[in-house]
């Protein structure tokens, strides 16, 4: 407008980096990485909200071999799993949870076509372990122990592995997939034999070959829900015996068998990682520092770490939906296979899989940054470095408040 007289206006000469802002603040935000309820439900742990992120990117290879940190069966977890998960899943007090068994069982018919790439065994000298039964929980012991180094090998009284009867409790269940599941884990160094037990000698007539034995439950026998102690024989085998310690209730419905199937899975791991403690010289306690949570469930990729090693995961400090920011997620509707039962596409595996939440990960979305009226949040998404300016972040809460998956926290000054 011609004529128009520009108000006077303030203007500083000098930046106000100076003034130190930060002294007005009482509590401070951190970064923090916290556990997705998902992942605590999981009977096995599995780092869920890094599988999905790997397959929103359409990394399938990546997140099989994610799933393979945790669980030696994604066949059989994607096919007849309980999914806890789901139950718990945050995004389900939005709208639907993700379909975190579809995506795992369309991720294992993924890696049926190509061929994958065993997972690296632990350097050293190994021990020689006996698995008695080769059910679920046996092979499952067995993998973890191969993993750490150890020679293992699944003693079984039949002709063929125990574990190939989930077929008749499971019609679900092919056996040319579990055929595969289990030639995988022969592919990691687990050899199978044939074995029935002497019921006068016990099992000391193993000792003469192997240095420890785990007893596996049966297949239709609920794994104990307490700690079973090693014990050690004169001739200095260890047994680890939870087949006694089972319930050999055979399942009354067929979801029942289900879950013992899975439960089995679980007790296997675990007893491989007390074995392994139990060869270092360790007590069986010092499992608990890798526990994924409250509900029993152990973390192989952090305990192969140790716990001086950097926690590659968080394994406490649960999201609940009210740490979440959800005004940053629009409502979209579950993606589900068709028919039930079958394969998600391509496309269908990474929508579904963009739907997490991932709770407790920060995913650089910038959403903090954008809303510090301090701007004190410093954050690179190529390098993935971020860092909070503590000199003048005046603990207004504001970054915490807008964060969408409750991965910034408060510590009192």
């Amino acid at each position: 407008m011609k004529g128009h007289v520009k108000p006077p206006m303030a203007a500083a000469k000098e930046p106000t980096t100076p003034i130190r802002t930060g002294a007005w603040r009482f509590e401070r935000p951190v970064f923090v990485s916290r556990l997705a309820p998902c992942s605590e439900a999981c009977p096995l742990g599995e780092n869920i909200p890094a599988i999905m992120a790997l397959n929103g990117k359409g990394d399938f290879e990546g997140a099989y071999l994610k799933i393979l940190d945790e669980n030696p069966f994604p066949g059989i977890c994607g096919r007849i799993c309980f999914h806890p998960c789901e139950r718990v899943c945050n995004r389900g007090r939005l709208d639907e949870p993700v379909s975190v068994k579809d995506l795992e069982w369309s991720v294992f018919k993924d890696a049926q076509t190509r061929e994958t790439v065993p997972k690296s065994l632990a350097s050293g000298k190994g021990r020689k372990v006996a698995v008695l039964g080769g059910g679920p929980a046996g092979f499952a012991c067995a993998y973890f122990l191969a993993l750490q180094g150890h020679a293992v090998t699944v003693l079984d009284p039949g002709e063929s592995p125990e574990i190939f009867s989930l077929c008749a409790n499971d019609p679900s269940l092919e056996r040319a997939d579990l055929e595969w599941e289990v030639k995988r884990l022969l592919g990691q160094g687990v050899s199978i034999g044939r074995y029935v037990p002497d019921q006068a000698r016990g099992y000391e007539d193993l000792s003469k070959e192997y240095e420890a034995v785990y007893v596996s439950p049966n297949l239709d026998a609920d794994p104990p829900r307490k700690e079973i102690g090693l014990v050690t024989l004169r001739s200095g085998l260890a047994i680890l015996d939870e087949r006694a310690a089972a319930t050999a209730e055979p399942p009354a419905e067929k979801s029942e068998s289900s879950r013992t199937a899975v439960r089995q899975i679980a007790a296997g791991k675990r007893a491989a990682l007390l074995l392994d403690l139990h060869f270092r010289g360790a007590p069986s306690s010092q499992i608990k520092p890798f526990a994924v949570g409250r509900l029993g469930a152990v973390s192989y990729e952090v305990f192969k770490l140790g716990v001086t090693g950097r926690i590659p995961r968080p394994l406490q400090g649960v999201v609940r939906f009210e740490d979440l920011n959800t005004a940053h997620f629009e409502k979209t509707p579950r993606v589900l296979p068709a028919p039930p039962g079958g394969i998600l596409d391509k496309a269908q595996k990474m929508g579904s899989a963009r739907r997490c939440f991932q709770c407790g990960t920060c995913t650089f979305c910038m959403r903090c940054f954008d809303y510090c009226p301090d701007l004190s949040i410093e954050m690179d998404g190529k390098t993935r470095e971020r860092a909070i300016d503590y000199d003048h972040c005046k603990g207004c809460g504001i970054c915490a408040e807008e964060c969408p998956r409750g991965a910034i926290s408060w510590v009192r000054e």
